[in-house]
């Protein structure tokens, strides 16, 4: 059966369905309340780049973490962990460490190998 032109023409208008509808930011804020920008974007690509590209991003919070003392934090939460890994897992305590000069605090993994800590 051939289509018509009349045909092409409606189905151009007709939106395509999505699971965010009208509202992506609706949608984030009863599926994903609290996420930073970051966490959406590992979480739900599509509605990070949908909200990106609706200018919408701006209204999902980033998050900034402020330590009063970085050494302690990665004692009570990654105690043991080589540098390498905490800079895999968590990127902005690592610089922190680095920046506060902090990081010989912190175990190479070769130190590990030897038993020294």
């Amino acid at each position: 059966m051939r289509k018509s032109r009349r045909d092409n023409d409606l189905i151009a208008h007709v939106p395509l369905a999505n699971r965010f509808g009208d509202d992506p930011f609706g949608y984030y804020k009863n599926h994903y309340a609290g996420y930073l920008r970051g966490e959406l974007q590992t979480e739900d690509p599509s509605l990070y780049n949908r909200l990106r590209r609706d200018g919408l991003i701006k209204h999902v919070p980033i998050g900034i973490r402020h330590f009063r003392n970085p050494l302690e934090y990665y004692i009570k939460h990654y105690n043991g962990l080589t540098r390498g890994q905490l800079q895999a897992l968590d990127q902005s305590l690592y610089t922190r460490l680095r920046k506060d000069g902090l990081l010989e605090d912190i175990p190479l993994a070769t130190q590990l190998d030897k038993g020294q800590q």
